[in-house]
């Protein structure tokens, strides 16, 4: 059984928003993307267990929790865009430790 840690947190600059992302562990990346409305923090009770063996990177989707949007007007969610911040947060330098 794996121990409870801490994740880094960072924040991310993509065109129109700030990603806040976690990562912990080491190893090839694993990118967890919650899905309706969720946040980073659904996968605590498996992340550590995951960091085991990999980089385990957890986004918030723009404009969800701790991610913020630069409008301050809510926009449309595309499958393109957060495609490109999937993208983005696992190229940060803490996804490639």
């Amino acid at each position: 059984m794996s121990t409870r840690t801490q994740p880094a947190a960072a924040t991310l600059r993509v065109p129109g928003a700030t990603l806040h992302y976690e990562t912990r562990g080491r190893g090839p990346i694993l990118l967890l993307l919650p899905g309706s409305g969720g946040d980073a923090v659904i996968f605590d009770p498996i992340a550590d267990t995951l960091a085991e063996h990999y980089t385990v990177v957890a986004i918030d989707p723009r404009g969800y929790s701790h991610s913020t949007l630069d409008s301050p007007t809510p926009v449309d969610q595309r499958v393109d865009v957060q495609a490109d911040d999937a993208l983005s947060s696992a190229r940060t330098p803490h996804a490639r430790r």
